[in-house]
């Protein structure tokens, strides 16, 4: 979001009568009417508490109309208000009983262009994944599905393996719909795990071996695990009901009975209260991925499986890979370096991949050699660095990057951004996108009303994605997962993710950061995403986090977290900084470290830098 302006607006001589009209016949003055009406658009706009509060100075001018004051406002919003104020306050004032923060922000022509913006109205992917396996296994049953190092199944044999486990999964009692815990390492069994459970009926509830067991005990209650499959080693891991032991199920070539369900896995994300949330994941949700362009896996694509199975990144590259007739070739468990990594992608000969900005930057940097036989990657989770792309995409023509952009509760991804060739020079951020298939997304203001184009919006998603809520959360759920009752969206079920975004004037839209990550410093609001990203663009910088600290006297300032090879680039970057963004958005102190921290999902550890884990060089 670019700085703030000053900007005064002119309205028409038409809309001052109408306000001078509903003045005289409510005792008021056309001037504070007029004034009401444009600070509560601007102050819907600018994403700013209320709906106006007091009214901006308003001057009538000899001429039958009036100048407005507007401002300061940033750059992107000033842009907006002379061609939209007008309208704005005329729609009120012939609706003068509705309220000002629900007057349309967009009038039917804008409408019908973010309408066309937002993604096509397709019908869903009624076959869930589980079975475009199936069919894969009858078209080629001899072809490799999933492999490791030193081990192999074909998709024949997948498919006998997964009947055995849907069999003796029933044969304890399982029915569809019933919740089944997955323990185990990442490797052949666990794949065959997701598989059998999806061919059961059963949701399936995702665990890691490494999770501490107050953790594991919190994810299986909450939905009701009874049954989890597991091995041997990690029987004795399983805190609640009972394990069923994965060496001991055998293949089988029995029917089984056709069953289906709506909810396809439970995946915990973090809470803002500090509690994990299960989201409800749908097959329609997991095979919509299926039928996107942009997710082009087939027979001849060797799919790597480096997620960790807690992580919905895993669905796409085990589903997909799995339901368009591709190998899937499983990482090695637990956290790899990034040698070991490019060993991996390099040796087995990986053509397509999924890997967080974080790993991303760090692979881009270290190994960028890694990616020859690679044709598609895919990268997300965070701000992906326009250097980087452009620095992988000048090295290897024939590769192609997307850029993923979704949460969890839209099933993996929302939007994708694809890039055959480098960004311009100068671009600063790489951008999300367009929806995938049978999905729609909408920037809207605070009151979930859709906002002008090329302004700032919260982005809702809408579509087959969308999970079928929190489990157990009935309230959570509610207020994440709304339903308009009035207004353009009325009647469509939305998620709200929280993240800002605004449509370019191609239609692509571009990422500005969390709206809840905003913080007010010296009574300034800052995004650190914004930040970042102008961080990201400076050579030299792999990868940036911005936070808002307690200087020694108990204020707020900015510190950037930077990751790169020379401590020198602190100097740089200030410098650049100081000349691309307002002094308030430049950050006080900088930390140039080897690389940044990354959770177990390989996002930046924002926890692990607040509590110093990120030493300067």
């Amino acid at each position: 979001m670019s700085g703030p302006t000053a900007r005064g607006v002119r309205l028409g001589e038409e809309v001052v009568t109408a306000a001078a009209e509903f003045a005289s016949a409510t005792g008021t003055t056309a001037e504070r009417v007029l004034g009401l009406a444009c600070a509560a658009f601007v102050a819907r706009l600018c994403r700013t508490d209320g709906a106006g509060g007091e009214p901006l100075p308003v001057a009538l001018l000899p001429d039958g109309g009036a100048d407005v004051v507007v401002g300061p406002v940033p750059h992107d919003v000033a842009e907006a208000l002379d061609s939209r104020i007008e309208g704005f306050v005329a729609a009120a004032l012939a609706e003068p009983q509705r309220p000002l923060s629900e007057v349309e922000l967009v009038d039917d022509t804008e409408w019908a262009l973010l309408t066309a913006w937002s993604g096509p109205d397709r019908p869903p992917v009624e076959q869930p994944v589980h079975r475009m396996f199936a069919a894969w296994a009858q078209k080629q049953p001899d072809a490799v599905a999933v492999s490791t190092h030193d081990a192999e199944l074909t998709y024949r044999e997948l498919l006998e393996y997964a009947t055995g486990i849907a069999r003796a999964l029933a044969e304890r009692g399982v029915r569809p719909g019933d919740p089944v815990g997955i323990l185990l390492d990442r490797g052949l069994t666990s794949v065959a795990a997701m598989v059998g459970v999806a061919m059961a009926a059963a949701t399936a509830v995702p665990l890691d071996p490494a999770y501490p067991e107050p953790r594991l005990r919190l994810m299986m209650s909450g939905p009701g695990v009874r049954t989890t499959l597991t091995s041997e080693a990690l029987a004795g891991r399983v805190p609640v009901g009972t394990a069923l032991v994965m060496e001991g199920i055998e293949p089988s070539v029995a029917p089984l009975e056709p069953a289906e369900t709506e909810v396809a896995t439970v995946m915990y994300t973090s809470g803002s209260t500090g509690t994990p949330k299960g989201v409800q994941l749908t097959h329609r949700g997991i095979a919509r991925l299926t039928a996107d362009d942009r997710i082009d896996f087939g027979p001849e694509d060797v799919v790597l499986h480096l997620a960790p199975a807690t992580f919905d990144a895993a669905l796409l590259e085990v589903w997909c890979a799995l339901a368009l007739g591709a190998r899937l070739d499983v990482a090695p468990a637990g956290p790899l370096t990034l040698g070991e990594l490019a060993g991996v992608v390099t040796g087995r000969g990986i053509t397509v991949l999924w890997l967080t900005a974080g790993l991303f930057h760090q692979m881009a940097e270290h190994e960028p050699d890694a990616f020859s036989s690679v044709r598609r990657l895919f990268s997300g989770g965070d701000v992906v660095s326009p250097h980087h792309v452009n620095s992988l995409l000048t090295r290897h023509p024939g590769l192609t990057v997307v850029n993923g952009y979704g949460p969890t509760e839209n099933t993996t991804f929302t939007c994708c951004h694809l890039m055959r060739e480098p960004l311009p020079p100068g671009t600063a951020t790489v951008p999300i996108g367009t929806p995938v298939h049978n999905t729609r997304v909408f920037l809207v203001d605070r009151g979930g009303h859709p906002v002008p184009p090329g302004v700032p919006g919260e982005l809702w998603a809408e579509g087959a994605g969308l999970a079928a809520g929190y489990l157990g959360l009935p309230e959570q759920s509610a207020e994440r997962f709304r339903v308009p009752e009035s207004g353009r969206l009325r009647g469509l079920r939305c998620y709200r993710t929280g993240d800002l975004a605004r449509f370019r004037a191609d239609g692509i839209l571009e990422f500005l950061g969390r709206e809840d990550g905003q913080a007010k410093v010296n009574g300034h609001r800052i995004e650190p995403g914004e930040i970042e990203q102008a961080i990201l663009a400076q050579p030299g910088v792999r990868g940036a986090c911005v936070l808002v600290e307690t200087d020694a006297l108990g204020g707020k300032r900015l510190a950037a977290h930077i990751a790169g090879d020379d401590t020198s680039l602190a100097k740089a970057v200030r410098a650049a900084l100081r000349d691309s963004l307002p002094a308030y958005l430049v950050p006080a102190r900088y930390v140039v470290t080897e690389r940044l921290p990354l959770t177990v999902n390989g996002k930046t550890d924002r926890a692990r830098l607040l509590a110093g884990e990120s030493e300067p060089r």
